[in-house]
C-alpha cells in the first residue's frame, strides 16, 4: 500500500504512526495488515493493577481522588508504552460504550471492571455483556445496586438497551420497565460484592421486546442478544470508532450478519470492518477527531516524547478527559470535541508536553539531524525534511504551513499545534 493508505491505517488503529512504522507497513496490502492487527491483538487480559485495587472496598463514599488520579495515570502509562496499539484502542471503544460513573462508585470497583474489559475486549460481546449487566461498577453508578422489585432501577435499564446493546430509539418505554423489573434483585453489597436477593426480585411476568415470560437478568440479555439490532447497534458503534461518522447502512447490516453468524465472537467483526474497503477509503480520511486521550498518546508515541504518565494525565484530563470518570452517557464523539475554547486547552496541553522535550535529541524537536533521523533520511533537510514531516503528522495540508527555513523543532511545534492536527 502507498504511504497515505499506511498512515491513515495506522491512525485508525494505533495513536498515530511513527515514520519508521508508516515505512513498514507500505510493505504489505491493506488486507494483510487488517488480518496481522487482529491475529496480534493484545488487550492486557491479565494486566497487573495498583494492588490496592484487589484489597478492601467501603461503599458509600465518594470515591478517593487521589485513587482515581493513580488508576488515570496507570492507564495513560500503558497506553504510552503498550506494544499492541490496536489492543489499547479497542479497550478505549469498550470503556466509552459502558461508559458509567458516579462519585460514590469506589476506585478500586472502577478498577475491576476495567480488567474485565480487557478480559473480554476481543473476546465475545455475549460474556461481555453479561458481565456488564453484573458488574459491581456499573451497578452502583447506575442506580442498580439496592434496586428492588418496590423500586426498580430505570436508569440501568435504559443504558442497558440504549447504549449498551439495542441503540437508541430502538424500544419503548414499556420495554425499560420490563428489563428494570426483570434485573431487580441483583445488588451490590457494602463490601462491594454483587449479590442476588431473591425477595427483591420481580419474578412476575413482563412483556419484552414483544415476548412474555417470568423473566430475570439472564433473560433479558438472552433476549437482546437475538434482537438483530444489538450486532448492527454494536457493528455501528465500531464504525464510528475507526471509520467515519456516519455509518454505512449496507455495510452495517452485513458487519451486524458476519457478527451473529460469529455468535458474537468480536475478532471476526473486528477483521470485516478492518479489511472493508471503506476503512481505506480516501474520502474518510480525517473525518474523524482525536479525543484527548488520543491526541495526547498520540504525540507522545509518535514523537518519542518519554513523558512521565502523570503528565499524560494532567494534558489528557486539562483537555477534558480523564479515564475511569466518563460522563454517563459517553465522552463527546466527532465534532463536538472541538469549540474555540476545547481547541485551546488541547494546544495548551500538547504544547505543555512538546516545550518539555524542547531541543531533546532523541525526538525530532532536537534540531535538524534528529528530525532527518526520526524521518528515516539522516541527509534530509529543508522544504523536503519538512514536507515529509507534514505527511507524517497530518492528513491535509495545514492551516499554517511552517516556512521550510524553520528550525526542526518549530517545524514540529508548529504542524502539532495546527488545527489540522487534531483530526485523524
Amino acid at each position: 500500500m502507498d504511504f497515505p493508505t499506511a498512515r491513515h491505517l495506522l491512525q485508525r488503529t494505533s495513536f498515530g504512526g511513527t515514520p519508521a512504522a508508516i515505512r513498514r507497513l507500505t510493505a504489505k496490502d491493506p488486507l494483510g495488515a487488517a488480518q496481522i492487527l487482529v491475529d496480534t491483538v493484545d488487550t492486557g487480559a491479565d494486566v497487573v493493577l495498583p494492588e490496592w485495587v484487589d484489597g478492601r472496598v467501603r461503599m458509600g463514599r465518594t470515591a478517593a481522588r487521589g485513587e482515581l488520579d493513580a488508576l488515570n495515570a496507570w492507564w495513560l502509562g500503558r497506553l504510552r508504552n503498550a506494544e499492541s496499539e490496536f489492543g489499547e484502542r479497542l479497550v478505549l471503544f469498550w470503556h466509552q460504550h459502558f461508559a458509567a460513573s458516579a462519585p460514590d462508585v469506589p476506585a478500586a470497583l472502577r478498577g475491576r471492571w476495567h480488567r474485565t474489559l480487557r478480559q473480554h475486549a476481543a473476546g465475545n460481546f455475549k460474556a461481555l455483556l453479561t458481565a456488564a449487566v453484573a458488574d459491581p461498577s456499573l451497578l452502583v453508578a447506575l442506580g442498580q445496586a439496592d434496586a428492588t422489585k418496590k423500586s426498580p432501577s430505570p436508569a440501568f435499564a435504559e443504558a442497558l438497551l440504549s447504549r449498551f446493546a439495542l441503540g437508541a430509539g430502538q424500544y419503548d418505554p414499556a420495554d425499560v420497565a420490563a428489563a428494570a423489573a426483570a434485573l431487580t434483585g441483583w445488588q451490590v453489597d457494602r463490601s462491594g460484592k454483587q449479590r442476588f436477593v431473591g425477595r427483591a426480585h420481580d419474578s412476575g411476568k413482563k412483556m419484552f421486546l414483544g415476548q412474555s415470560g417470568r423473566w430475570g437478568a439472564a433473560d433479558i440479555v438472552r433476549i437482546l442478544l437475538a434482537d438483530d439490532r444489538t450486532g448492527e447497534h454494536i457493528a455501528s458503534s465500531l464504525w464510528r470508532a475507526f471509520v467515519s461518522p456516519d455509518p454505512d447502512p449496507v455495510e452495517v447490516s452485513r458487519l451486524a450478519g458476519v457478527f451473529r453468524d460469529a455468535d458474537y465472537e468480536i475478532k471476526p467483526l473486528l477483521a470485516a470492518v478492518l479489511s472493508s474497503d471503506a476503512m481505506v477509503e480516501p474520502t474518510y480520511r480525517g473525518s474523524l477527531v482525536k479525543s484527548p486521550v488520543e491526541l495526547v498518546v498520540g504525540a507522545a508515541r509518535v514523537l518519542y516524547l518519554d513523558a512521565k504518565a502523570s503528565d499524560l494525565a494532567w494534558a489528557a484530563a486539562s483537555a477534558g478527559m480523564r479515564l475511569f470518570e466518563p460522563p454517563v452517557n459517553g465522552w463527546p464523539r466527532g465534532i463536538a470535541w472541538l469549540t474555540a475554547e476545547t481547541l485551546d486547552r488541547r494546544n495548551s496541553a500538547l504544547g505543555r508536553l512538546l516545550r518539555a522535550f524542547a531541543s531533546d535529541p532523541r525526538t525530532p524537536l532536537g534540531d535538524t539531524r534528529a528530525m532527518a533521523t526520526w524521518l528515516g533520511q539522516p541527509s534530509l533537510a529543508g522544504a523536503r525534511a519538512r514536507d515529509q514531516a507534514m505527511d507524517v503528522l497530518l492528513v491535509v495540508r495545514p492551516v499554517h504551513e511552517p516556512p521550510e527555513w524553520f528550525a526542526a523543532g518549530d517545524i514540529i511545534r508548529t504542524l502539532v499545534l495546527d488545527p489540522t492536527y487534531q483530526i485523524a
